[in-house]
């Protein structure tokens, strides 16, 4: 499943002209960078968990990662943190890039009733603005659900927790109880009032980029049938 850009491209120009288009592509563009440089940083951050060990026997290798001080382990395991850290950063700012990229695809800068000021452009205020206009239920409902799923309310709590307070420790944990799991681990943390628990990094990874873009490629779809009907009418 693929959100065709070329579609809402013409059909943005179409309705609006070329100034708008002008508006929308930055956002557009940025949208599919940022998930491309998520999923750049994600796959180098599987990499580096991959050669915490030699394979799942590896028991020297698994303490030696997780106690010990070799130079080599010691340098994926800063690789490893810093890919992770990255790729989650690219990931959630795609959703107030997205947003950006829904309100001038719908004009929304355009009409006094669903202008919003510029330096509050986001996913909530959007979806807010939409939801009040009581205009286009199914694709507002799709935005609610990007803004209320569980696990990006994690990523979103992890990531600003980590950009303006601290970055949320990820020591590197072997679980002999789980086929001898080894690798990264958010530890439990707080972020306005709520608790999180912990969670292994590869697991949450998995999980958030998959949603994530299937959900993006769902608005995105529903956005390009809304825009071409809005030219057609």
């Amino acid at each position: 499943m693929k959100w065709d850009l070329v579609q809402l491209r013409n059909a943005v120009k179409a309705r609006y002209g070329d100034g708008q288009l002008k508006l929308l592509e930055p956002s557009l563009n940025s949208t599919v960078e940022r998930l491309y440089f998520s999923a750049f940083h994600f796959e180098q951050f599987f990499s580096c968990e991959e050669g915490f060990i030699d394979g799942p026997d590896d028991i020297r290798g698994a303490l030696e990662t997780v106690f010990g001080h070799d130079e080599t382990k010691a340098e994926l395991r800063f690789k490893a943190r810093a890919h992770l850290v990255a790729g989650l950063q690219s990931l959630h700012s795609v959703l107030d890039i997205l947003a950006h990229a829904v309100y001038f695809s719908m004009g929304m800068d355009r009409e006094s009733e669903s202008r919003i000021e510029e330096s509050r452009i986001d996913l909530s205020a959007v979806t807010k603005k939409l939801t009040n206009l009581s205009v286009w239920p199914h694709f507002t409902s799709l935005l609610s659900s990007l803004r209320d799923d569980e696990s990006v309310k994690y990523l979103s709590a992890l990531v600003n927790h980590s950009k303006h307070r601290s970055i949320i420790s990820t020591p590197v944990k072997f679980l002999c109880q789980e086929q001898g799991f080894i690798g990264l681990v958010f530890v439990e943390f707080s972020y306005k009032g709520m608790a999180y628990g912990e969670r292994k990094a590869c697991d949450f990874v998995s999980e958030i980029r998959e949603g994530v873009s299937e959900m993006i490629v769902a608005i995105g779809k529903e956005l390009n049938q809304i825009a071409s009907s809005r030219v057609e009418s």
